[in-house]
């Protein structure tokens, strides 16, 4: 599990050998379930062997994943990637059909290394004191055993605030810099409160799923969650995604309704909210027709339906898209409201801040 909009590969600057981070709640509170997920990819000219993974704590054993795989060897595909992401430093002197040979390379530089990138799950218990560590052991191409020890932290805290304490009002003294706490008493509020993320990607998100390694549907994010102490979440997968990769087209109508029943499943099973809908991409930015990006949430249902959000440009079809008029009215039209996504903020060649003369209305929101 990544940030919503993370565009660089975790390999990007790592040197040669088997390179590993790792991902999941590690961080939980109150009785919360903490797990660790290792990724590794092999940038040896070689393929490698992974022998047996092994989380350790004060050197003790926990938990093993003993299964032998196969390490196949993403040098080739990394090194393509880092030559492209270096010509395109030098975008300025080039033409538009080469930058988008550029952008095509890079493209089947990160789905090759993707494919070679294994993964796998370890889990710490209930206890997550002590110092904790992961053990790679890999057999290298000249059949060397090779071992790599990775510290890695767990905690626990307690659980988040229940909204059930008196309401404080604090201000900053212009002169001193000073905060200081104002004793006169506040309207009463709800007596609780309720803790959530409004913005996430599952493995149905290309980006995160080709640049991260994202492989969590709703279910093991909604795990994620509750280990974290959150009380709802919102999934918010890309939309304005037209491409072929990993053999079938993303974004698709059946690709929503999977993920939205899994949604669905998850709250009739655990009782617990999972919301499913989608980020749009909305308007065309630059000489690149970048679009801003728009969360759509639902009014009166738990999950958005899915709305099309046409889009040609560039590799992943993500750019070029509607006027923010036309997706706005779209949202609106189909018992949902939007927010504009992260508003001052832009990515390279993926999206642009939004536009605060596009003259749009009836959005509801930002985060």
């Amino acid at each position: 599990m990544v940030l919503a909009h993370t565009h660089e590969p975790s390999w990007i600057s790592a040197e040669a050998g088997i390179h590993v981070w790792t991902t999941g709640p590690t961080a939980v509170r109150a009785d919360g379930e903490a797990w660790l997920t290792v990724h590794l990819i092999n940038l040896e000219e070689s393929t490698c062997q992974l022998q047996r993974l092994t989380l350790l704590r004060n050197e003790q054993i926990m938990d093993q994943h003993p299964i032998p795989a196969t390490l196949p060897s993403a040098a080739e595909a990394v090194a393509a990637y880092r030559a492209s992401e270096a010509a395109l430093c030098n975008k300025s002197i080039l033409d538009q059909g080469s930058m988008q040979t550029l952008l095509q390379r890079q493209a089947w530089a990160l789905e090759m290394a993707s494919e070679a990138t294994v993964c796998c799950t370890l889990k710490p218990g209930a206890d997550l004191s002590g110092k904790w560590d992961v053990e790679i052991v890999t057999i290298d191409p000249n059949g060397i055993e090779v071992t790599q020890c990775l510290p890695v932290t767990f905690s626990r805290s307690p659980s988040l605030p229940d909204g059930t304490a008196e309401a404080e009002q604090w201000v900053m003294d212009r002169l001193s810099g000073e905060w200081g706490r104002i004793a006169s008493p506040l309207p009463s509020r709800n007596p609780t409160w309720f803790a959530g993320d409004q913005h996430l990607h599952t493995t149905w998100s290309l980006d995160a799923h080709v640049l991260d390694g994202t492989e969590e549907g709703p279910a093991d994010y909604a795990n994620a969650a509750r280990a974290r102490g959150l009380d709802w979440i919102m999934i918010t997968d890309h939309s304005n995604i037209h491409a072929w990769w990993f053999g079938e087209w993303f974004f698709t109508p059946e690709q929503h309704e999977l993920a939205r029943q899994e949604a669905a499943d998850y709250r009739a099973n655990e009782g617990w909210p999972v919301l499913y809908s989608q980020e749009m991409g909305l308007g065309r930015t630059g000489f690149w027709d970048l679009p801003s990006h728009m969360l759509v949430y639902p009014l009166d249902t738990f999950d958005a339906p899915y709305l099309e959000n046409p889009s040609d440009g560039l590799v992943f079809g993500h750019a070029n898209c509607e006027d923010e008029q036309v997706i706005i009215d779209r949202i609106n039209k189909n018992g949902c409201y939007g927010f504009i996504a992260h508003p001052y903020e832009e990515g390279e060649l993926s999206y642009a801040q939004w536009d605060w003369d596009n003259g749009a209305t009836g959005w509801a929101g930002l985060e």
